[in-house]
């Protein structure tokens, strides 16, 4: 399955003797990873750099190679297989994991997309030179992320270099409130997303301050793995997607302004948001 694609990195960080044993390639000391940033937060840029990449890193599949993995990779999407085939790559995980959780897998055919690592990568990014940056936009993932240079390909990944884990400092804020009418003119109902089931709230008030801000607590909702059809959503793809929080509010006067916050003083507040209430259909 396609996931949000963002990232964020750290400071250079040339595998060591030290670390090999956390590296499937031989190799593994002679390639680097770079990011602009150790701390930073959602709908922002950063910077990731690779060095230490080999031409033969980066070559190109051949014919025989294309054709051995079309079934595979390819028919899928109609797309090219040098589009899942380049040698080497970087891939934006969130939450961090280990060595033990990007192991090449078996092709998911039918229903998934390269590369194929034991756990998909949120978003990654083929190389074309042997060193270089690119500039990567950072969706909120309700948690730290981190990331991880490849060769041997989509098919075949080899980790050869991990970063150093970007601390996400407003993982825990309230994400995506949006608006849903509910069938009543003098209702409206506000959903939003959060890292935790722990007890969120909306506070309320029209435009003319005719009444103090009301507040008042959302119900929430989840889902697992389990209750999803099949692979690759509960298996090689599955994130967990936090927590579902909805509140409705009632006694709307139509056609007023409201503005409101979600959050709560535990984890914090979103921005301030406004809406309308709906007209009612007899309404001059």
């Amino acid at each position: 399955a396609f996931f949000g694609k963002a990232v964020a990195l750290v400071a250079l960080l040339s595998v060591s003797s030290a670390s090999t044993s956390d590296v499937t390639s031989s190799r593994a000391g002679q390639y680097g990873l770079v990011v602009n940033v150790t701390r930073s937060v959602s709908s922002s840029w950063v910077s990731v750099s690779w060095s230490g990449v080999s031409d033969v890193d980066l070559r190109l599949p051949t014919a025989a190679e294309v054709a051995s993995h079309a079934e595979d990779q390819c028919a899928i999407f109609s797309m090219t297989c040098t589009t899942f085939f380049s040698s080497a790559w970087v891939g934006l995980f969130s939450p961090p994991v280990g060595p033990e959780d990007v192991v090449p897998i078996k092709p998911i055919t039918g229903t998934g997309t390269a590369p194929w690592t034991k756990t998909a990568p949120v978003k990654f990014f083929q190389l074309s030179q042997p060193e270089g940056s690119r500039d990567v936009y950072l969706n909120n993932l309700r948690d730290d992320v981190q990331f991880m240079l490849f060769t041997g390909g989509s098919a075949a990944p080899e980790l050869v270099a991990t970063s150093d884990i970007v601390e996400m400092t407003d993982k825990e804020a309230p994400l995506a409130p949006h608006l849903a009418l509910t069938g009543k003119a003098n209702e409206m109902q506000v959903m939003w997303n959060h890292k935790y089931d722990a007890a969120q709230y909306i506070r309320w008030t029209d435009g003319r301050n005719a009444h103090p801000r009301l507040e008042q607590q959302a119900t929430v909702s989840h889902y697992t793995a389990e209750d999803l059809c099949g692979a690759p959503a509960n298996s090689q793809g599955w994130r967990e997607p936090g927590y579902f929080h909805t509140a409705v509010l009632q006694g709307l006067r139509p056609g007023e302004k409201y503005s409101y916050q979600v959050g709560s003083d535990e984890y914090g507040w979103s921005d301030t948001y406004s809406f309308k209430a709906a007209v009612l259909p007899d309404a001059k």
